[in-house]
């Protein structure tokens, strides 16, 4: 499920029946990276690009040897240690001792959006220049608008400030004894001219409501499982006016829980931190052992060559959108009917994996 456009643009979303996703955790701020699931998530903060970034972070508070290309770390032992190593004397015998110093990157070697640090600035201002950081850029600021859009201002503070109200996990065992969850939102005001104006959720309050000053108001969240299994994520959005200054404001809280079987659930959870396994270098044979040769009658006696397969692999990403659009309609059956009904829909699911082998090398997840 696709995260939320209008949540993307404006930090709000105020349309009702919108089924797109609102978990506003699935924006990592480290990487300035958006994901659409949880799962996918998940992989990424598993993900070597993902520890990168934050071993790149982790440099600037530190000591970075711009001969080596290494992050030594704040420790000055550690960094005596490497002045003397063998290998950073070697290197600083070709680019000269002047670039061994300790201390953060430089603003002009280093891209703070990206966490990306630069050997020179003709590499640093190609980096600026490329559509990557570019897009990153613009995820920074959807990630700017989302924050913005959690934090409590003008005088009225909403409970839950980190943005995400996690209902504890819901057993369908229980849910003929207790069918509904309910979640308290506090909300406090430091003026009594602060209503709160409306709601985009279920809850069992019916705005407008006036907030008072010494008095909080305790909004409740409703969730009725029903027949629903899973994990449900959904945004509720406050909406606030000043009767005496005019101003209209939005706080809003992701809400998160997880229907199910209390007993699996609890299997399928992980029992230690994940670890990622060294990575192995493959080793060439360069003499390798002479073996059997295998038999002539043990091998597929083809018929005939089979024919290419009419799809290519590299339409989706050639040409204008119209160009693209025209190179798919042309590899789709003329009529969908009972004898093109395997050839079409074989063409869609191909177009559909290609075009998410390129969004994930696009936008680099």
């Amino acid at each position: 499920m696709p995260f939320c456009q209008e949540l993307k643009l404006t930090g709000t979303c105020k349309q009702l029946d919108c089924r797109s996703t609102h978990d506003t955790s699935l924006f990592c701020e480290d990487c300035n990276v958006l994901c659409d699931h949880r799962s996918q998530m998940e992989s990424h903060l598993r993900g070597a690009k993902h520890i990168k970034v934050l071993r790149n972070r982790a440099a600037v508070s530190g000591n970075v040897c711009w001969v080596c290309n290494m992050t030594i770390g704040a420790n000055p032992t550690m960094w005596t240690q490497h002045l003397s190593g063998k290998r950073h004397l070697k290197n600083a015998e070709k680019v000269g001792p002047a670039s061994a110093r300790a201390g953060p990157p430089d603003s002009d070697k280093w891209c703070n959006v990206c966490s990306t640090r630069f050997p020179e600035k003709r590499a640093a201002n190609a980096h600026w220049r490329s559509e990557k950081h570019k897009r990153r850029v613009a995820l920074l600021e959807v990630g700017g608008r989302i924050k913005e859009s959690q934090q409590s201002k003008n005088g009225v503070a909403v409970s839950h400030e980190p943005g995400i109200i996690e209902i504890p996990f819901v057993d369908i065992q229980t849910l003929a004894e207790q069918p509904l969850r309910t979640m308290d939102i506090t909300i406090s005001a430091r003026s009594h001219h602060c209503r709160l104006t409306a709601i985009r959720f279920y809850v069992g309050t019916t705005p407008p409501v006036r907030l008072h000053v010494d008095d909080d108001f305790k909004l409740p969240i409703v969730f009725e499982a029903g027949d629903l299994r899973g994990y449900f994520t959904d945004t509720v959005e406050l909406s606030f006016d000043n009767t005496e200054s005019g101003q209209e404001w939005k706080v809003s809280r992701t809400i998160r829980t997880t229907v199910g079987v209390a007993a699996d659930y609890a299997l399928l959870r992980p029992t230690a931190p994940y670890i990622r396994p060294p990575r192995r270098v493959i080793t060439r044979v360069r003499q390798p052992l002479p073996g059997p040769v295998p038999s002539l009658r043990a091998t597929i006696p083809y018929i005939k060559a089979l024919p290419p397969y009419p799809l290519d692999d590299v339409f989706a990403t050639l040409g204008s959108l119209d160009q693209r659009i025209a190179s798919i309609r042309a590899m789709l059956p003329a009529v969908l009917n009972g004898r093109t009904y395997k050839d079409f829909w074989r063409a869609l699911l191909f177009v559909e994996e290609h075009q998410m082998r390129v969004d994930i090398e696009e936008y680099d997840l």
